[in-house]
């Protein structure tokens, strides 16, 4: 469950805020209040949030911070390689390890962690080295001997991110947007055709709140045809009804 959201920067630019922790909007839980006065910007602010393509978040089922120490770790233990072996740098090792980010927030729908998973792979297959420089020009450890040192490090931390992250190449989290609007029935709502499945009430907000786009239709519910949908659901076949039951029992585990 998403547990904080990554406000970034140019939000902050249509709204006040001085109350959240840096960067963050925090305590996200299932149900979320917000208080403020009339015309404070309340609404405005959950339609901003709501029209983010790609939602920034940290997750309680996921430690972020975990998987950054192991990235910090990993780091920490290539240059030591580095340094027992009396190297200074070894080229593309190098620029590889120094490109190994930590991970501020998961970004949503996207492959977040996909630039760092391919670097420890190259790593972990054994690549050829472009140039090889010792320390002051002393001796150090053989070639052979880092790359196999280098090869194990990468190894074992790709074995980490699959088995205590679930790491892998299709590896993302994905969260579908739902936006209930307060129906304000002294809204001038016209039919704008003949076809009584339009719900009128999702036209009117699209148009006036959403830039008239298409695109947003099936991310509002405004629960004017629950009714309906419940009833000829229920008259369906045994998969439709299934998911009316799954639809039941997700109210009563939430609400």
């Amino acid at each position: 469950m998403i547990n904080k959201i990554y406000i970034d920067p140019e939000f902050y630019k249509e709204f006040k805020v001085d109350s959240f922790e840096e960067g963050w909007l925090p305590s996200v839980n299932k149900i979320n209040i917000f208080i403020g006065p009339n015309n404070s910007g309340k609404s405005r602010f959950l339609r901003r949030l709501f029209r983010e393509e790609k939602l920034k978040y940290k997750l309680s089922t996921f430690d972020l911070d975990k998987l950054n120490e192991t990235l910090q770790t990993t780091k920490n233990n290539f240059n030591q390689i580095l340094i027992d072996n009396n190297v200074e740098s070894i080229d593309p090792v190098s620029e590889i390890v120094l490109k190994l980010q930590n991970v501020k927030f998961i970004p949503d729908n996207t492959y977040f962690y996909e630039e760092n998973l391919q670097a420890m792979r190259s790593l972990a297959q054994g690549i050829q080295f472009k140039s090889y420089k010792n320390l002051n020009n002393r001796g150090g450890g053989s070639i052979e001997n880092v790359k196999f040192q280098i090869k194990k490090e990468a190894t074992n931390t790709n074995d980490i991110l699959f088995k205590e992250f679930g790491i892998n190449d299709n590896y993302g989290f994905k969260h579908d947007k739902i936006y209930i609007p307060i129906l304000r029935s002294l809204r001038t709502i016209s039919s704008p055709s003949e076809n009584e499945n339009v719900d009128l009430f999702t036209r009117k907000i699209v148009e006036e709140y959403f830039n008239n786009e298409p695109k947003w239709d099936n991310m509002l519910f405004t629960g004017l045809s629950m009714y309906k949908d419940i009833d000829i659901t229920s008259r369906s076949g045994l998969k439709e009804r299934k998911r009316l039951d799954a639809f039941y029992e997700f109210l009563s585990k939430n609400f």
